[in-house]
């Protein structure tokens, strides 16, 4: 890309280098560069269009053939981030439901299991199982004849999708 000193200002290619560097890395970076390629393009078209001789306009005319470059080559970085960005969104997507997938289901739960679950006191829990607002079944625990409430994999996720059962 041929560059144009003007009055101490960067050539276009160090501009242009800059510009690719902010583009890709942070996506306002993009728009900011976009932003600020679109204003020195409206800057040198004015520049033209007020030029009075030949010399004058060939420069803004290749001015402006290198903003034209720098506006392919960002848009097609922002084409590459908006790939890389779908196939990020792609895998964590197919992370997630590998996790999902993999969490270990049990059968039933103890009231203990079940209040770290939905977050609730184990006291609470109880009280559901004992007044039917959660489907339990009791089992024996420990010696003797102590039984502990434990609630099934199934109303675990009824209560989690649905809610409590009503009074």
């Amino acid at each position: 890309m041929v560059g144009v000193l003007r009055n101490g200002q960067r050539d276009a290619g160090e501009r242009q280098n800059g510009r690719m560097e902010r583009a890709t890395a942070r996506p306002d970076g993009a728009r900011s560069a976009v932003s600020e390629v679109s204003g020195e393009l409206q800057n040198s078209l004015t520049r033209l269009l007020r030029a009075d001789d030949s010399e004058a306009a060939r420069v803004e005319l290749t001015r402006i053939s290198e903003f034209r470059e720098a506006m392919v080559a960002m848009m097609q970085a922002l084409l590459t981030l908006d790939e890389r960005l779908a196939r990020s969104e792609s895998m964590v997507q197919e992370v997630r439901d590998i996790l999902k997938n993999q969490q270990p289901q049990k059968e039933w739960y103890t009231v203990t299991e079940l209040a770290a679950l939905l977050g609730k006191a184990e006291f609470t829990v109880r009280e559901w199982c004992r007044l039917g607002r959660v489907h339990a079944n009791k089992r024996q625990c420990g010696r003797g004849s102590s039984q502990e409430w434990i609630v099934s994999h199934e109303e675990l996720t009824r209560v989690q999708n649905q809610g409590l059962l009503p009074d």
